[in-house]
């Protein structure tokens, strides 16, 4: 079984199982790993797109989101 290992306080890190610091495009990408990991029974597209562009109007949150999961 592989496991990862994810460090929440201070700085975000993912590393894989062959110790590996997993790179993240962009803040926003870390952080919905950070958040879908805090959260592993999952979440629906709109409390996504809330938690991390709560100022965003919903179609500018779901582009985001859409762009941030490729």
């Amino acid at each position: 079984m592989s496991v990862w290992h994810f460090q929440l306080l201070g700085e975000f890190r993912a590393v894989d199982p062959s110790g590996a610091v997993a790179k993240f495009r962009d803040r926003k990408c870390a952080e919905l790993v950070a958040f879908l990991v805090l959260h592993p029974a999952g979440c629906d597209r709109e409390r996504l797109g809330e938690a991390l562009w709560p100022n965003e109007e919903p179609t500018l949150q779901r582009n985001r989101l859409r762009y941030a999961l490729t």
